[in-house]
Protein backbone atom coordinates (compact mmCIF):
# COMPACT_ATOMS: atom_id res chain seq x y z
CA UNK A 1 0.00 0.00 0.00
CA UNK A 2 1.23 3.69 -1.12
CA UNK A 3 1.97 6.19 2.08
CA UNK A 4 -0.34 8.92 1.63
CA UNK A 5 1.12 11.93 1.48
CA UNK A 6 -0.19 15.42 3.30
CA UNK A 7 1.57 18.77 1.72
CA UNK A 8 1.34 21.85 3.89
CA UNK A 9 0.53 24.92 2.23
CA UNK A 10 3.98 25.75 2.12
CA UNK A 11 5.07 22.65 0.23
CA UNK A 12 2.33 23.56 -2.34
CA UNK A 13 3.47 26.45 -3.27
CA UNK A 14 7.47 25.00 -4.04
CA UNK A 15 5.37 22.39 -6.01
CA UNK A 16 3.52 25.17 -7.64
CA UNK A 17 6.49 26.62 -8.67
CA UNK A 18 8.76 23.86 -8.91
CA UNK A 19 11.31 25.41 -6.63
CA UNK A 20 12.92 22.15 -5.82
CA UNK A 21 13.31 19.43 -8.31
CA UNK A 22 13.53 17.16 -5.45
CA UNK A 23 10.13 18.24 -4.00
CA UNK A 24 8.73 18.39 -7.26
CA UNK A 25 9.87 15.37 -8.09
CA UNK A 26 8.72 13.38 -5.34
CA UNK A 27 5.34 14.82 -5.25
CA UNK A 28 4.87 14.21 -8.94
CA UNK A 29 5.41 10.75 -8.57
CA UNK A 30 2.95 10.21 -5.99
CA UNK A 31 0.03 12.01 -7.99
CA UNK A 32 -0.32 9.41 -9.94
CA UNK A 33 -0.66 7.19 -7.62
CA UNK A 34 -3.34 9.36 -6.05
CA UNK A 35 -2.33 9.24 -2.72
CA UNK A 36 -1.22 13.04 -2.31
CA UNK A 37 -3.67 15.31 -0.67
CA UNK A 38 -4.06 18.79 0.94
CA UNK A 39 -7.27 20.30 3.04
CA UNK A 40 -9.26 22.86 2.07
CA UNK A 41 -7.83 24.81 4.94
CA UNK A 42 -4.73 24.34 3.21
CA UNK A 43 -6.42 25.14 -0.21
CA UNK A 44 -7.61 28.58 1.69
CA UNK A 45 -4.34 29.37 3.09
CA UNK A 46 -2.88 29.09 -1.08
CA UNK A 47 -5.65 31.25 -1.93
CA UNK A 48 -5.32 34.12 0.31
CA UNK A 49 -1.35 34.18 -0.27
CA UNK A 50 -0.46 33.09 -3.63
CA UNK A 51 -3.25 33.38 -5.69
CA UNK A 52 -4.43 37.35 -3.73
CA UNK A 53 -0.43 37.72 -4.68
CA UNK A 54 -1.42 37.20 -8.67
CA UNK A 55 -4.15 39.04 -8.84
CA UNK A 56 -2.32 42.29 -7.18
CA UNK A 57 0.91 41.40 -9.25
CA UNK A 58 -1.68 41.64 -12.14
CA UNK A 59 -2.58 44.65 -11.46
CA UNK A 60 0.65 46.18 -10.93
CA UNK A 61 1.75 45.15 -14.35
CA UNK A 62 -1.54 46.31 -15.91
CA UNK A 63 -0.74 49.48 -15.03
CA UNK A 64 3.22 49.37 -16.12
CA UNK A 65 4.47 49.75 -19.78
CA UNK A 66 7.78 49.02 -18.38
CA UNK A 67 8.67 45.59 -16.85
CA UNK A 68 12.40 47.13 -15.85
CA UNK A 69 10.05 49.80 -13.61
CA UNK A 70 8.01 46.81 -12.07
CA UNK A 71 11.23 44.90 -11.17
CA UNK A 72 12.69 48.50 -9.46
CA UNK A 73 9.43 48.90 -7.95
CA UNK A 74 9.42 45.70 -6.11
CA UNK A 75 12.94 45.18 -4.89
CA UNK A 76 12.68 48.71 -3.60
CA UNK A 77 9.98 48.08 -1.30
CA UNK A 78 11.86 45.08 0.05
CA UNK A 79 13.99 47.59 1.73
CA UNK A 80 11.20 48.85 3.91
CA UNK A 81 11.70 47.16 7.20
CA UNK A 82 7.74 46.24 6.95
CA UNK A 83 8.14 42.56 7.73
CA UNK A 84 4.27 41.68 6.26
CA UNK A 85 4.75 43.86 3.43
CA UNK A 86 8.48 42.50 2.44
CA UNK A 87 6.58 38.89 3.01
CA UNK A 88 3.86 40.11 0.25
CA UNK A 89 6.42 41.34 -2.00
CA UNK A 90 8.37 38.26 -1.62
CA UNK A 91 5.83 36.30 -3.02
CA UNK A 92 5.29 38.63 -6.28
CA UNK A 93 9.11 38.11 -7.00
CA UNK A 94 8.67 34.60 -6.56
CA UNK A 95 5.82 34.85 -9.09
CA UNK A 96 8.26 37.25 -11.35
CA UNK A 97 10.73 35.10 -10.80
CA UNK A 98 8.79 31.88 -11.74
CA UNK A 99 8.17 33.07 -15.39
CA UNK A 100 9.79 30.94 -18.25
CA UNK A 101 10.14 33.90 -20.88
CA UNK A 102 10.27 32.77 -24.68
CA UNK A 103 13.89 33.01 -25.99
CA UNK A 104 14.94 33.67 -22.26
CA UNK A 105 13.99 37.48 -23.35
CA UNK A 106 11.20 39.25 -20.42
CA UNK A 107 8.50 40.76 -22.05
CA UNK A 108 5.71 42.71 -20.05
CA UNK A 109 3.17 41.51 -21.98
CA UNK A 110 4.22 37.87 -21.76
CA UNK A 111 4.65 38.77 -18.00
CA UNK A 112 1.10 40.08 -17.86
CA UNK A 113 -0.24 36.77 -19.40
CA UNK A 114 1.56 34.37 -17.14
CA UNK A 115 0.69 36.19 -13.25
CA UNK A 116 -2.66 36.02 -15.25
CA UNK A 117 -2.82 32.26 -15.76
CA UNK A 118 -1.70 31.91 -12.26
CA UNK A 119 -4.67 34.36 -11.11
CA UNK A 120 -7.03 32.09 -13.18
CA UNK A 121 -5.44 28.87 -12.62
CA UNK A 122 -3.18 27.82 -9.93
CA UNK A 123 -6.93 26.80 -7.51
CA UNK A 124 -7.89 24.74 -10.59
CA UNK A 125 -4.32 22.41 -10.92
CA UNK A 126 -4.53 22.13 -7.30
CA UNK A 127 -8.28 20.44 -7.53
CA UNK A 128 -7.10 18.78 -10.51
CA UNK A 129 -3.61 17.26 -8.91
CA UNK A 130 -4.04 16.61 -5.50
CA UNK A 131 -7.11 15.47 -3.50
CA UNK A 132 -8.95 17.48 -1.26
CA UNK A 133 -9.90 16.75 2.28
CA UNK A 134 -12.42 18.49 3.92
CA UNK A 135 -10.87 20.32 6.91
CA UNK A 136 -12.01 20.22 10.72
CA UNK A 137 -12.37 24.20 9.86
CA UNK A 138 -15.39 25.13 6.92
CA UNK A 139 -13.35 28.34 6.03
CA UNK A 140 -15.38 30.13 3.10
CA UNK A 141 -12.02 31.16 1.33
CA UNK A 142 -11.72 27.47 0.17
CA UNK A 143 -14.31 28.53 -2.41
CA UNK A 144 -13.24 31.66 -3.42
CA UNK A 145 -12.26 33.22 -7.20
CA UNK A 146 -10.75 35.82 -8.80
CA UNK A 147 -13.29 37.71 -10.64
CA UNK A 148 -12.76 40.30 -13.15
CA UNK A 149 -12.66 43.69 -13.05
CA UNK A 150 -12.11 45.27 -16.38
CA UNK A 151 -8.54 44.25 -16.87
CA UNK A 152 -7.54 43.42 -13.71
CA UNK A 153 -8.53 40.61 -11.12
CA UNK A 154 -10.12 40.81 -7.75
CA UNK A 155 -10.63 38.09 -5.25
CA UNK A 156 -12.75 38.93 -2.11
CA UNK A 157 -12.29 37.65 1.54
CA UNK A 158 -15.43 38.18 3.69
CA UNK A 159 -12.94 37.34 6.35
CA UNK A 160 -10.59 40.72 6.04
CA UNK A 161 -13.73 42.69 6.57
CA UNK A 162 -13.23 42.56 10.47
CA UNK A 163 -14.58 40.60 13.44
CA UNK A 164 -17.86 39.42 14.22
CA UNK A 165 -18.22 37.61 11.26
CA UNK A 166 -21.36 35.26 12.57
CA UNK A 167 -20.81 33.09 9.15
CA UNK A 168 -16.88 32.30 10.02
CA UNK A 169 -16.55 28.99 11.68
CA UNK A 170 -12.96 29.63 13.61
CA UNK A 171 -14.98 30.12 16.78
CA UNK A 172 -16.38 26.91 16.63
CA UNK A 173 -13.78 25.33 16.01
CA UNK A 174 -11.76 26.72 18.56
CA UNK A 175 -14.37 25.94 21.03
CA UNK A 176 -15.42 22.24 19.73
CA UNK A 177 -11.69 21.27 19.88
CA UNK A 178 -10.05 22.86 22.53
CA UNK A 179 -8.98 19.49 24.07
CA UNK A 180 -6.66 19.33 21.18
CA UNK A 181 -5.56 22.96 21.12
CA UNK A 182 -5.32 21.97 25.56
CA UNK A 183 -3.14 19.26 24.35
CA UNK A 184 -0.32 21.67 22.01
CA UNK A 185 -0.65 24.54 25.02
CA UNK A 186 0.65 21.70 27.33
CA UNK A 187 3.39 20.12 24.76
CA UNK A 188 4.69 24.12 24.04
CA UNK A 189 5.57 24.80 28.17
CA UNK A 190 9.24 24.50 27.92
CA UNK A 191 9.60 26.46 24.02
CA UNK A 192 10.57 30.14 24.18
CA UNK A 193 10.40 30.68 20.53
CA UNK A 194 8.33 33.69 19.48
CA UNK A 195 5.70 32.09 17.43
CA UNK A 196 5.25 29.12 19.89
CA UNK A 197 4.60 31.67 22.61
CA UNK A 198 2.07 33.37 21.22
CA UNK A 199 0.29 30.42 19.92
CA UNK A 200 0.77 29.46 24.05
CA UNK A 201 -0.68 32.41 25.35
CA UNK A 202 -3.75 32.57 22.83
CA UNK A 203 -4.34 29.18 23.61
CA UNK A 204 -4.51 29.98 26.95
CA UNK A 205 -6.89 33.09 26.23
CA UNK A 206 -9.39 30.92 24.53
CA UNK A 207 -9.77 28.66 28.28
CA UNK A 208 -10.53 32.35 30.17
CA UNK A 209 -12.92 33.57 27.40
CA UNK A 210 -16.47 33.20 27.88
CA UNK A 211 -16.86 34.74 24.68
CA UNK A 212 -15.10 34.53 21.70
CA UNK A 213 -15.19 37.33 18.59
CA UNK A 214 -14.36 35.81 15.40
CA UNK A 215 -11.19 37.19 14.38
CA UNK A 216 -8.66 36.54 11.04
CA UNK A 217 -5.48 36.69 13.94
CA UNK A 218 -6.59 33.59 15.55
CA UNK A 219 -6.96 32.29 11.80
CA UNK A 220 -3.36 33.42 11.30
CA UNK A 221 -2.06 31.94 14.89
CA UNK A 222 -3.70 28.80 14.35
CA UNK A 223 -3.07 28.27 10.96
CA UNK A 224 0.09 25.49 11.84
CA UNK A 225 -2.15 24.12 14.25
CA UNK A 226 -5.64 23.45 11.69
CA UNK A 227 -3.16 22.05 9.36
CA UNK A 228 -1.77 19.90 11.68
CA UNK A 229 -5.02 18.80 12.79
CA UNK A 230 -6.41 18.27 9.43
CA UNK A 231 -3.84 15.85 8.26
CA UNK A 232 -5.11 12.28 9.23
CA UNK A 233 -2.85 10.69 12.13
CA UNK A 234 -1.99 7.84 9.11
CA UNK A 235 -0.67 10.25 6.64
CA UNK A 236 3.09 11.62 6.01
CA UNK A 237 3.01 15.12 6.50
CA UNK A 238 5.46 17.15 4.22
CA UNK A 239 6.54 20.62 5.23
CA UNK A 240 9.65 22.60 5.68
CA UNK A 241 8.45 24.65 8.64
CA UNK A 242 10.63 23.80 11.53
CA UNK A 243 7.38 24.62 13.64
CA UNK A 244 5.98 21.16 12.74
CA UNK A 245 8.69 19.27 14.04
CA UNK A 246 7.95 20.80 17.76
CA UNK A 247 4.18 20.55 16.73
CA UNK A 248 3.77 16.72 15.24
CA UNK A 249 6.29 15.72 18.36
CA UNK A 250 2.95 16.51 20.79
CA UNK A 251 0.55 14.83 18.41
CA UNK A 252 2.31 11.97 17.35
CA UNK A 253 2.07 13.11 13.77
CA UNK A 254 4.03 11.53 11.15
CA UNK A 255 6.45 14.22 9.34
CA UNK A 256 9.08 14.27 6.84
CA UNK A 257 10.88 17.85 6.45
CA UNK A 258 11.74 18.48 2.69
CA UNK A 259 14.75 21.02 3.07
Amino acid sequence: MHQNLFLDTNICIEWMFNRSSEISNFITSKIQLHCVHISKYVLAEFIRTIVKDACNLHSILEDENDLDRVQRKLYSILESEDDHQNRVVSRYILLMESIDYPMGRPDINFAKRAIKNYAQCSIKILKKQFNILDSNIDCELASSKPKSVGSKFKIEFPCESGINRTDCSIVHYITSNIMFLNQIEAGLIAESEPYFTMLRDLIIQFNSCSLLDCSLKYCKILGDVIVLDDCPSDYLLLSKDHHFRTLCSITGHNLRMMD
